[in-house]
């Protein structure tokens, strides 16, 4: 009976050892966007290949890649046949080891998809807060975003002047200050959650209704408790992050 049980411990252990093994990051990638196919292939000795060919031009190149917590990293080769598309320190998003997203085009390439979908790709929500900014690029971007949206114009005359700081209710991961520098007007922005906020008797607080990225467009909306105060801001993707295209106040 012993050795039936460590039998069935040992298969056990080794199933799921060699499941583990095939849900890896290496493997061969494809995607098509912008009339162009694309392939990557990863290799587990952090080398990689990569061909493009189409619109964007023909071309091919290697290197090595690094892995930083939910980013990956590619470094061309020198001697690498130089192509149209440059991906040398180009980032991409790790989405369940299956899918690689591109953090500027939100573009990805997937591996172990039916034939069918193999070249074609998908345009990604990645950004905050869809996804933990774990990236710094990310997060940088996210906290440029929302100082703007906290100090647009339009709203500052319906800012109360005589408080010393601004409480902003805690949204998704938006629930500490680690990684953000947030202010309005000069005063401080505090994250509360929502029970700290009623524990604490804030009357007014700004709180982020919803935000949604959709290809290159932002729109976050935003509200000031108990002041009837709600307001959106759309945002453009440009070369630095999020810049402030509209705001409109309702």
């Amino acid at each position: 009976m012993i050795f039936r049980y460590i039998c069935i411990c040992l298969f056990a252990l080794v199933f799921m050892s060699c499941d583990k093994q095939t849900n890896t990051i290496e493997g061969e990638y494809h995607g098509f966007f912008y009339e162009t196919w694309y392939r990557v292939k990863l290799r587990s000795n952090k080398e990689f290949e990569f061909k493009i060919e189409g619109h964007q031009g023909d071309g091919s190149g290697f290197g090595t890649y690094e892995i930083s917590n939910d980013t990956l990293t590619f470094h061309l080769a020198e001697g690498s046949q130089p192509f149209s598309m440059d991906i040398e320190g180009e980032k991409y998003l790790i989405e369940n080891d299956s899918c690689l997203i591109n953090i500027w085009t939100r573009l990805d390439l997937c591996k172990n998809v039916p034939p069918d979908q193999e070249w074609s790709s998908s345009k990604r929500s990645i950004y905050y807060p869809y996804k933990k900014p774990v990236n710094n690029d990310v997060r940088d971007e996210m906290n440029q975003a929302l100082f703007s949206a906290l100090n647009v114009e339009d709203v500052r005359s319906y800012m109360p002047d005589t408080v010393d700081q601004v409480i902003l209710k805690s949204y998704h991961e938006i629930s500490g200050q680690e990684g953000f520098t947030l202010s309005q007007f000069g005063k401080p922005v505090m994250v509360k959650t929502e029970l700290e906020i009623k524990q604490e008797g804030h009357g007014s607080f700004l709180e982020i209704m919803d935000i949604n990225i959709q290809d290159d467009q932002m729109l976050m909306l935003l509200a000031y408790g108990q002041t009837y105060l709600n307001y959106a801001v759309n945002f453009t993707k440009v070369e630095d992050g999020w810049e402030v295209e509209s705001t409109k106040v309702y």
